[in-house]
């Protein structure tokens, strides 16, 4: 396969679906995953488990294609071998006999520039990855914006890229005064690392976690990520709330903005189909989507890709409510799905084998 030899680090929602996003790829388009480390117990997350999450993928949709046992130390994913790691400790050697020359922190434990920095110095790697929100490097989105910065970048939140789109092309077309979002928010990984924890040991946390309950409204890191990738609207964010909902997949996110021209709903409208023309990885409309119900999307409908194409944007654009300067826009969005497909975009971007 072509392509820089890439590593992924954790075997978690965004770790697995881009192994599953990936297969679905023409093969000239495909990162060259080549290295899956696990860093957890190796009675619980050894080869069988890598096999298991990503052969069943929570979220919305399976395997295209088999992925097998190799032994005790691989996999066989569509006729490739690809070796497998469980440990934090991995010798530098490992990186290099394998050939990588990228990273994929999809961990969601390492989220800053110090706390990722080990991987570069212990790896030799040339590029590295946090596959999240990631502070104190830049981060970036295909087609929202482009750092300079080759060898360490984030890639930010599924809510960030959520609104990201939406935000700059309004900022584009009539300046924005002032924004708030809330997302109502599928299960993220904390919340399964509470349940496979239970499932492995069969005991839970001593103390309740608001950030793990299956209902809870906390802060998110949304609106830092969107002013990093779209910075002429830095300062303009009043509050973003994140509400916690028990379901596997599908989220949605309301943006209210204040603009600084006056104009109407069907103005904007028009503004954010002509943005998802020209960046349809990161907008996409309900007329677009194979599957709705009366115009409109649920939760559920997230779960069957074979139908619904909305991991092929960070969002859909769902309603625009409002006249004057205030507006509210309602986005869905598929968070197992899209951010592991705007993962491997970035990857094959940072080769240089897709545009920016």
């Amino acid at each position: 396969m072509d392509g820089v030899p890439t590593a992924i680090i954790g075997c978690g929602p965004v770790g697995r679906n881009m192994l599953v996003e990936n297969a679905e790829r023409p093969e000239d388009q495909q990162v060259n995953h080549s290295l899956i480390v696990e860093p957890g117990n190796a009675e619980f997350r050894g080869v069988d488990y890598v096999v298991r999450a990503v052969r069943h993928s929570l979220g919305n949709r399976d395997l295209k294609g088999t992925i097998e046992p190799h032994g005790n130390d691989a996999v066989m994913l569509n006729g490739r071998i690809i070796p497998v790691h469980v440990g934090t400790d991995i010798p530098t050697g490992r990186y290099r006999d394998l050939g990588i020359g990228t990273v994929m922190e999809s961990t969601g434990l390492r989220l800053d520039a110090q706390s990722v920095q080990p991987h570069l110095d212990n790896s030799g790697v040339d590029v590295l990855i946090v596959t999240a929100n990631a502070t104190g490097m830049d981060n970036e989105i295909v087609g929202i914006n482009a750092t300079k910065n080759r060898t360490k970048k984030g890639n930010t939140s599924c809510t960030t890229k959520s609104c990201a789109g939406t935000v700059k092309a309004l900022e584009k077309a009539f300046g924005i005064v002032s924004y708030s979002l809330v997302t109502t928010h599928a299960h993220t990984n904390p919340k399964r690392r509470v349940l496979v924890q239970r499932m492995e040991t069969g005991v839970m946390p001593a103390e309740p976690d608001p950030e793990v309950d299956e209902f809870s409204v906390v802060p998110t890191g949304a609106g830092d990520g969107i002013e990093w990738v779209v910075p002429s609207v830095r300062g303009k964010l009043t509050s973003a709330l994140a509400i916690r909902g028990p379901v596997i997949n599908g989220s949605i996110t309301a943006l209210k903005v204040t603009l600084q021209q006056e104009t109407t709903a069907e103005a904007v409208t028009e503004a954010l189909r002509a943005f998802a023309q020209t960046h349809p990885n990161n907008l996409m409309f309900p007329e677009d989507v194979a599957r709705v119900a009366d115009g409109k999307m649920a939760s559920n409908q997230f779960k069957d890709t074979r139908h619904v194409r909305s991991s092929k944007a960070d969002a859909i654009l769902m309603r625009v409510e409002g006249k004057g300067t205030e507006f509210t826009i309602i986005l869905g969005y598929d968070n197992e799905q899209a951010p592991p497909r705007a993962a491997n975009d970035l990857a094959l971007t940072t080769e240089g084998r897709l545009a920016a």
